[in-house]
């Protein structure tokens, strides 16, 4: 059976083969607020100040009990979402769980889905970090860098769902860039997980993603090496 997170990606890669903007627009509302209701459900039975990991699909996707075993961590990460959807919901995935620290990514939608560019993105992540930091307080921000990505179409086993993110490989890089400025501005820490993750020309190994963007079990495993030290 699919999970919701999964139905959702599938849902947004027929319909935008149909050009339905606005119809996907309002699933996807419908999707975000199913998700914001769970998370405010879970706030209520949350033990101790847990590890928020925020994000969007990539985070979603990632076992965090498998992948990060023996902590307190909790996962609120929503498909498709964009660092301004991050803003949006700040309240409820992150402030209402009274988090000891904050591990952040976000930022390949807006790029990918959006079409934004680098610079414009790093405008609205920097409004991200200040209201993380306006509302959550002096509390650790671990920012992961934007993952690479490749063209996926040759790659069998990712059953239809393809991400030809190899094109933006040189705007990720930019975007890093940005993010890694702004940690220092904001204090927080800046972990680049970016370079485990790719090859020479910035796109990602294929054996670390199936679909060209999500990491698979072998990506999850690096990123969690390069995280580990910090939670």
């Amino acid at each position: 059976m699919l999970s919701d997170t999964t139905r959702m990606e599938v849902l947004m890669c027929k319909m935008e083969t149909k050009n339905s903007t606005v119809l996907l627009d309002f699933y996807f509302e419908i999707f975000n607020r199913k998700k914001r209701k769970k998370f405010k459900k879970e706030n209520a039975n949350i033990q101790g100040n847990p590890i928020v990991f925020f994000g969007d699909s990539i985070t979603d996707r990632c076992d965090l009990e498998k992948f990060y075993p023996g902590k307190n961590a909790i996962n609120r990460g929503i498909s498709g979402n964009t660092v301004t959807d991050l803003i949006n919901r700040i309240d409820v995935s992150v402030c209402g769980a009274h988090p000891s620290k904050v591990i952040l990514l976000v930022g390949i939608n807006d790029m990918m889905n959006v079409k934004k560019t680098p610079q414009e993105t790093a405008e609205c992540y920097e409004m991200l970090l200040m209201r993380l930091r306006n509302k959550c307080g002096n509390i650790p921000i671990i920012c992961q860098s934007i993952y690479p990505g490749y063209d996926a179409a040759k790659n069998k086993k990712n059953k239809g769902m393809i991400f030809p993110l190899g094109g933006l490989a040189q705007n990720i890089v930019d975007l890093n860039e940005k993010i890694r400025e702004m940690c220092k501005k904001y204090e927080c820490t800046y972990v680049d997980v970016h370079s485990k993750l790719r090859l020479e020309d910035n796109t990602m190994k294929p054996t670390y993603s199936d679909d060209g963007c999500h990491p698979n079990e072998s990506g999850y495993r690096v990123v969690s090496k390069c995280l580990m030290k910090y939670l």
